[in-house]
């Protein structure tokens, strides 16, 4: 399918970047992830020793950054400058730090166009402001959400999965921090658009929400999906 666009907005830990992924290999579309973007940045800048709420010195880091995303057989890259860092951003650290950069204007508005042409022949984006903002021509959107608890103790598991010591009370308070903070956020605010259909997740596997996404896309028109 050429050209094929879809935006996925979702709430944290909805299960967006995988089902992005799944979502890729079955349509046989790039998937441009932002939040790969933001920590690959986050890296840089602390290697630099540039604090993250400095924006003009992030901004002239990131116009001075190369960073690229893709899988290639399976494997997810994460390219900054020419050196692959998927093994080194997963870390509740890089998370903040990231989420910090993503609501700075500078840094958000230069990352936006970046997608905006990776993703001018095609793609799936994720993230908080994609239907309405980075991909408002998309062929289809879709907003994903589950109940608070589940979408912690996705993140949770997540973290233990890569040795993060973190206590799932901490994940939980970060988690209502973050939809706080998505909600309010004075730039791109989190909001389901007007046009998107909605899937919540709670009680659906992976798999059962991939196929929720594809039931949409095939029927070639927006509903709701909670089950």
């Amino acid at each position: 399918m050429k050209k094929l666009k879809i935006a996925i907005d979702a709430t944290t830990a909805a299960g967006a970047t995988s089902i992005a992924e799944s979502l890729s290999d079955i349509l046989n579309i790039k998937h441009i992830d932002p939040k790969l973007m933001y920590k690959a940045l986050s890296l840089k800048i602390f290697a630099e020793g540039i604090s993250p709420y400095d924006e003009i010195k992030c901004k002239g880091l990131l116009i001075n950054t190369h960073i690229d995303v893709f899988k290639r057989n399976g494997k997810q890259f994460i390219l900054l400058d020419g050196s692959n860092v998927a093994d080194k951003i997963v870390s509740p650290f890089i998370e903040s730090v990231a989420l910090n950069l993503s609501r700075l204007p500078l840094i958000r508005a230069e990352m936006v166009k970046n997608q905006k042409v990776i993703a001018r022949d095609g793609g799936i984006i994720d993230g908080k402001d994609i239907s309405d903002v980075v991909l408002p021509d998309a062929n289809y959107k879709i907003f994903l959400t589950a109940d608070l608890l589940k979408r912690a103790e996705r993140r949770y598991k997540d973290f233990k999965k890569n040795e993060s010591f973190i206590s799932f009370e901490d994940v939980l308070k970060d988690t209502i921090e973050r939809d706080r903070r998505d909600v309010n956020n004075y730039i791109a605010p989190l909001s389901m658009s007007k046009d998107a259909a909605l899937i919540n997740n709670t009680d659906l596997n992976i798999n059962q929400t991939v196929n929720a996404c594809l039931g949409i896309i095939n029927k070639g028109e927006g509903t709701s999906y909670h089950r």
